[in-house]
Order: structure tokens, then C-alpha cells, then sequence
């Protein structure tokens, strides 16, 4: 036999139930948005402690930062130590920091020489290394050291008593400026001044008395932009 229910009796059990219902459900906004907030704070910490400072692009093309990378154009003009013989050069270099204001330089250079006799012209790969040390970021400049050496093929005797292929072993010293943002300072760019020594040799490989060799000293000056 079925007994019907009061409606008082109905309407209580179904109060209960919207309680019971609210109670379980009113947790996950605050669940969700403690989440949020957890992840928010992981992030916050991640760049306040700089482990993740390589992931912001505008620390990342900051001159200097390791892992950063950089490209630059540059020609330069050398004169030997008789000032009988002088070389100029147009050089493309790919910059990448191995460290904190230590970078390594690879690059394609075109050579033109003006000798006594036959003048040449030769095409090089160079390897090099440059150490910033002397730097100032909020001023913009640094002071660097740079080594580097390359092989080189030209179109006759470089020098005029030596073969068509030499090593180039280089060592300067030089200055970067932050450029001003109407000279490209707004993309990062900077303005890269150096002079040094420049020696060829091809090491006595043909003998030496095919080895002249040839003492310069250079002066440089380029453009270095964010890469």
C-alpha cells in the first residue's frame, strides 16, 4: 500500500538536496582560482630568480646576455710596417655569447690588396673570440679584446713573393657605443670601432722562401645588430 507524503515533507527533502548540491559545488571557483594564483606566483618567481631570463626577448637581445646572438658588418683598412703594401676588407660576422661578455665570431670577409706589383683580391673564413671586459649597460659601451685566425684564398701571391693561400692570425682591441634610437639605437644596434694586427702566413707549407709573410696594422669600424 503507498502512502503519499506531506508537501511539507517534500519540500523540506528538496531544500536539503540544493543545500547538499550548493555545498559540494560552491568549492571549485575557489579551487580553480587558487590555481591560477599557484601558477601566477610559479611564474613570477621563475623570472625573479632569472633561471627563465632568456625566455623574455627583451633580456635575451640585451648586448652582452649569454645566449644571445648578433650579427655585424664592418670594413677595415691595414697598411704593412714598410707602409709599401695596404689591404682592405669588407667582413660579415655572426656573434654568439658563450658566456656572460664572451662571445664567439664567425665570419665571411672579401680582401682587396693594393701592392708595389700586382694588386689581388681574396675571400676568407675567420674564427675568432671576444671578451667584453670593460662594460657599462645602463650607459650603453663596453671595451673588448679580441683573437682570431682564418684561411684565406686570393686571386695571386699574397704577398707578391708568397703563394694564393694564406692564415690570417688577427688580435685587437676596440670599443662598442649604444647608437642613438634615430641610428638604430631602437633596435638594439651599436656602433663597433677596433684597431689591431693582422698577419698572413701560410706557415712555410710551400717552403720558406714562399713564406714572406706580411705584419699590418688595421682600424676597423662596423655596425653590430641583434640577430
Amino acid at each position: 500500500m503507498i502512502h503519499s507524503l506531506p508537501l511539507s515533507a517534500l519540500a523540506a527533502g528538496s531544500a536539503v538536496l540544493v543545500l547538499s548540491g550548493s555545498a559540494f559545488a560552491s568549492p571549485a571557483p575557489e579551487f580553480s582560482l587558487g590555481l591560477a594564483g599557484a601558477m601566477s606566483l610559479g611564474s613570477v618567481q621563475d623570472r625573479s630568480d632569472g633561471s627563465d631570463a632568456l625566455l623574455d626577448p627583451a633580456v635575451s637581445a640585451r648586448f652582452g646576455t649569454s645566449g644571445s646572438t648578433w650579427w655585424s658588418v664592418s670594413a677595415s683598412g691595414m697598411v704593412d710596417d714598410d707602409a709599401a703594401n695596404k689591404d682592405y676588407s669588407l667582413r660579415f660576422t655572426y656573434h654568439r655569447f658563450l658566456a656572460e661578455d664572451f662571445e664567439l665570431n664567425l665570419a665571411l670577409t672579401g680582401w682587396f690588396h693594393d701592392q708595389q706589383v700586382d694588386d689581388e683580391a681574396s675571400g676568407s673564413f675567420d674564427l675568432g673570440f671576444r671578451y667584453h671586459f670593460l662594460a657599462d649597460r645602463d650607459r650603453g659601451w663596453s671595451v673588448y679584446g679580441d683573437i682570431g685566425i682564418g684561411f684565406m684564398l686570393s686571386s695571386g701571391p699574397v704577398p707578391e713573393d708568397g703563394t694564393d693561400y694564406n692564415f690570417t692570425p688577427r688580435a685587437g682591441v676596440g670599443v662598442t657605443l649604444e647608437l642613438p634610437d634615430r641610428f638604430g639605437g631602437d633596435v638594439g644596434a651599436r656602433l663597433d670601432l677596433g684597431v689591431g694586427w693582422q698577419h698572413y702566413s701560410n706557415a712555410s707549407t710551400s717552403g720558406s722562401d714562399e713564406n714572406p709573410g706580411r705584419d699590418s696594422l688595421y682600424v676597423r669600424a662596423g655596425v653590430i645588430f641583434p640577430f
